[in-house]
């Protein structure tokens, strides 16, 4: 059986893209919220840089994950016997 080269539709990926977006700049404002209503005013100036910088941190940490993971489903593709695999035809 020949391999086969699968792509990415880009609208889709885009789409995607767009999604992680949102979700990431409405998790930032839910953060920014509760720093509003829990941390007093007066420490409020020095909390929100941190914050932010921790979840970046956190961002950028499991983006990482992320990208590992990725590079490792290749390896375990090709240890799995043809068999196994189902491909839409």
């Amino acid at each position: 059986m020949p391999a086969r080269i699968i792509k990415q539709n880009r609208e889709i990926k885009e789409l995607f893209r767009e999604k992680i977006q949102e979700k990431v700049e409405r998790e930032r404002k839910e953060m920014h919220g509760r720093i509003d209503e829990e941390v007093p005013s007066w420490i409020r100036w020095a909390i929100r840089p941190l914050a932010e910088w921790r979840f970046n941190a956190v961002r950028a940490r499991n983006e990482a994950k992320g990208g590992r993971r990725r590079g490792q489903r290749f390896p375990a593709l090709l240890a799995t016997s043809a068999e196994h695999l189902e491909f839409d035809k």
